[in-house]
């Protein structure tokens, strides 16, 4: 049976976009979201174009098959991830300019879980 997220998960991760985005003082950036069917494995993606201060935050429609069914805690967190994502998208964007992508990747995440934690801590 696959595993997907719906209307109602999709509301809440809009609502928590949008909550994060004040709190991170996102005022110049315009966000889109949207809910759709992305790669295997991914449960929401954020991507940015820095220049024109655009981002796109998407929750995926489906779920890989192993994956756990969706929960008020994992949209809140996903919604929280992708967030911390475009905070340090400027990091990012300097680091990949200097160090392989799968580089960057894994040190920006090993920051992002540790502000997860703290936030969604506070966040109950």
């Amino acid at each position: 049976m696959s595993v997907r997220t719906t209307k109602k998960h999709y509301a809440l991760f809009v609502k928590e976009v949008e909550r994060w985005a004040a709190a991170f003082g996102f005022r110049d950036w315009k966000l889109y979201t949207y809910h759709s069917k992305l790669d295997p494995g991914n449960f929401a993606e954020c991507e940015w174009d820095l220049g024109h201060r655009v981002a796109y935050l998407r929750l995926s429609t489906h779920l890989s098959d192993e994956a756990a069914p969706p929960t008020v805690a994992s949209i809140k967190r996903v919604a929280l991830h992708e967030c911390l994502e475009l905070l340090l998208c400027q990091c990012t964007t300097t680091m990949r300019e200097a160090r392989p992508r799968d580089f960057v990747s894994c040190e920006t995440h090993k920051i992002i879980r540790v502000l997860e934690n703290v936030l969604a801590g506070e966040a109950k």
